[in-house]
């Protein structure tokens, strides 16, 4: 949103609400879950009073298939007549099934629930169609990790993730081909949306949610000088306690091989293989009662570890073009870590 809208007459809780929801820095804009706890809503919108009579307007559904067939829903000799000669050799299809979710608690004051029903349709698109905020896909088997709303880790994992010891830094000692690129949509390259192709990756224990925009102006496509990189875990503040530390490190990598002596590319370019300059991990809970996120700047955060030598990260406009960030779990060493997410920007134009 470049503009402020008109919220005038609005409830001001409601009003509240929606200016959180356009914020021009997408940091600041509450999740889903956030906006469907401050509407209140704890039922499903078919028990709604006001829905009831509309539902009961709809034809009632035939019983049975022969009845089905009757009435033409479904076309004559579609169907199972008689049972199979056989047991199935496999067992039966997945069937998806809803599992019970608490309600979150409603707050202390409600707006009426005529209001509710069309309104939370509005604000929750407004946030789920945020543009700087992306969340991780995942096409390894699993979009958002073992973690739920009030999963807690196992007591294995607990005692270990307890007695570790975290590095200061992460050590810059493998290749790395995860590479960002700017999307060659016009309209998402307008955005600053682009493609992260990402190798070695494991999944992440949660649903990780991201952004690397320019520091001093969000909304630009691009960054000048400096960049702001926040991330999460989506819905961590759910959680009825505190999680067991996460420790994260992010790995910047200019387009290319930079020389140590300049902190240019070399005068013959190749492309980055390294993980580029590295953040001090961070537990990414530290924020989680409040849904806050971790905010990272480069290059004033970042530096890059090598065989006992220490070096400042360049600034973007030493080797403008497409950045890569990587996001690493730290473990127990400097040298033991795994990516597990991947954004990047264009940086070093303006």
């Amino acid at each position: 949103m470049h503009e402020d809208i008109d919220v005038d007459g609005v409830d001001p809780e409601l009003a509240a609400l929606i200016q959180a929801c356009v914020a021009k820095d997408p940091v600041e804009r509450p999740g889903l879950e956030t906006v469907i706890a401050r509407c209140a809503v704890t039922s499903a919108l078919t028990e709604d009073p006001f829905y009831r009579p509309l539902a009961g307007t709809g034809d009632t559904a035939p019983p049975d298939l022969p009845a089905a067939v009757a009435a033409g829903l479904v076309p004559v000799g579609h169907g199972m007549a008689t049972p199979p000669a056989h047991r199935p050799t496999v067992g039966p299809g997945y069937v998806p099934t809803l599992a019970p979710v608490t309600p979150p608690p409603a707050a202390a004051r409600g707006w009426r629930r005529p209001l509710v029903a069309g309104i939370v349709g509005a604000v929750v698109l407004a946030a789920a169609s945020i543009v700087a905020w992306q969340v991780l896909p995942d096409d390894r088997g699993s979009a958002k990790g073992g973690g739920g709303a009030s999963g807690s880790p196992s007591s294995s994992s607990s005692a270990g993730a307890a007695s570790q010891k975290v590095p200061a830094y992460i050590e810059n000692d493998r290749i790395s081909r995860d590479n960002w690129t700017l999307s060659d949509n016009p309209d998402d390259a307008a955005n600053g949306i682009g493609k992260c192709a990402q190798i070695g990756a494991v999944s992440a224990p949660e649903e990780l949610q991201y952004s690397a925009r320019d520091a001093d102006d969000p909304q630009l496509a691009y960054v000048k000088e400096k960049a702001k990189i926040s991330f999460r875990f989506k819905y961590a503040e759910l959680k009825n306690k505190k999680p067991e530390p996460y420790y994260v490190s992010v790995g910047v990598k200019p387009p290319h091989d930079i020389d140590s002596e300049t902190g240019k590319p070399y005068e013959v370019m190749a492309a980055n293989k390294t993980i580029g300059y590295s953040s001090k991990p961070v537990d990414i809970y530290k924020h989680w009662k409040s849904g806050g996120t971790i905010e990272l700047t480069y290059p004033d955060d970042f530096q890059q570890h090598w065989k006992g030598e220490t070096l400042d990260a360049i600034p973007v406009t030493h080797d403008p073009g497409d950045w890569t960030a990587v996001f690493y779990h730290v473990k127990g060493s400097p040298t033991d870590y795994e990516s597990f997410g991947c954004t990047g920007f264009r940086g070093g134009q303006g």
